[in-house]
């Protein structure tokens, strides 16, 4: 008896949990260390956007820093998604490109600013993939 009621608390705490934990987990410094993949239609070139490899992207629950932009006051919303159907829905693309799981960690950034920053998605312990100007990048976690 003991047992059932520890899983169906279980249960009930793990969505909060988790939540917390993917919110928690993607301050600090991320260190760029690949271009992954762009929407359909872009505002940059491969090109200049090859180039932000090796920048950072520093988060911190006041704001969001990359290259030169600066998300102010960030509001962080987590979700759990089945991958290829979010992409498909959000972005018109297939993900197979990012490596992602099946069901992915969704963060969507809202700023109380206009930037080209939205979305972040945990690939793994210390590895993200986030979207900036159409495009999708690779990050690790940094200490500095």
């Amino acid at each position: 008896m003991k047992l059932i009621i520890t899983f169906l608390f279980t249960l009930l705490v793990s969505p909060a949990a988790f939540a917390e934990t993917l919110h928690s987990n993607i301050f600090g410094y991320w260190k760029v260390i690949a271009l992954m993949d762009a929407t359909p239609t872009t505002s940059l070139s491969f090109v200049q956007a090859k180039q932000m490899v090796g920048s950072y992207l520093i988060i911190t629950p006041d704001s969001v820093d990359f290259n030169g932009e600066t998300c102010l006051k960030p509001k962080f919303e987590e979700n759990i998604e089945d991958a290829r159907k979010y992409f498909d829905y959000s972005y018109r693309m297939n993900p197979r490109n990012l490596h992602l799981p099946k069901q992915i960690a969704t963060i969507k950034m809202k700023c109380s600013n206009i930037t080209n920053m939205n979305d972040i998605y945990i690939k793994g312990k210390d590895k993200i993939i986030f979207f900036f100007n159409d495009f999708f990048f690779s990050a690790i976690r940094v200490s500095i």
